[in-house]
């Protein structure tokens, strides 16, 4: 059975120690990817452990257009997309507020 967009929601905010391979499911590692890794040539790539956790590697590419998910911006799994909208619904109005930006701004760096 499919989580759904609440389910991964309801985990997301009460989540406080979990494993690596519970992150992977819940579409964190995806979005990390996604969002930080794959334009600058980077992913995380899980490595399965005999205990069955995982452990992540860092591939880097010198591809000039980074990484991307296979398929994905064709025709996106409805389960990525269900993961995506979870994890920026964890998004904090706070920090906009606070800072101006959801990103924390670094002193001295304009990027």
């Amino acid at each position: 059975m499919k989580p759904s967009e609440q389910d991964v929601l309801d985990v997301l905010a009460q989540m406080e120690n979990v494993s690596l391979s519970r992150v992977q499911a819940l579409g964190i590692v995806q979005e990390v990817n996604r969002l930080l890794l794959h334009p600058r040539g980077m992913m995380m790539v899980p490595v399965p452990q005999e205990n069955g956790d995982a452990v992540f590697v860092l591939a880097v590419t010198s591809d000039p257009e980074g990484m991307c998910f296979d398929g994905v911006g064709i025709d996106p799994d409805p389960l990525l997309v269900m993961k995506a909208r979870a994890f920026h619904g964890l998004l904090l109005p706070a920090r906009k507020a606070r800072f101006g930006s959801l990103i924390q701004p670094l002193p001295g760096f304009d990027g």
